[in-house]
């Protein structure tokens, strides 16, 4: 079975940096989502209480094809 490469980004950042290579199964995916969503605040310096959002797109570098999910804090009005 194939395995995916997860990126994960800030939405104001213009790199991804490599979070997880997972087997390409829909358990895996949503259990890395699950994990980004509970701690995607943290990894870019805001409060695990903060709330993200996730969006997701399937990017490539020239070389091989990555799942990049892009965290970003919603905001209030």
């Amino acid at each position: 079975m194939a395995n995916l490469e997860v990126r994960i980004r800030h939405v104001d950042e213009a790199d991804a940096l490599p979070f997880a290579e997972i087997p390409f199964r829909r358990e895996a995916i949503d259990g890395v989502l699950n994990l980004i969503y509970s701690t995607g605040g943290n990894l870019f310096g805001l409060s695990l209480s903060d709330e993200v959002d996730l969006s997701m797109q399937f990017a490539e570098d020239g070389e091989k094809g990555y799942l990049e999910v892009i965290v970003e804090q919603p905001t209030t009005e």
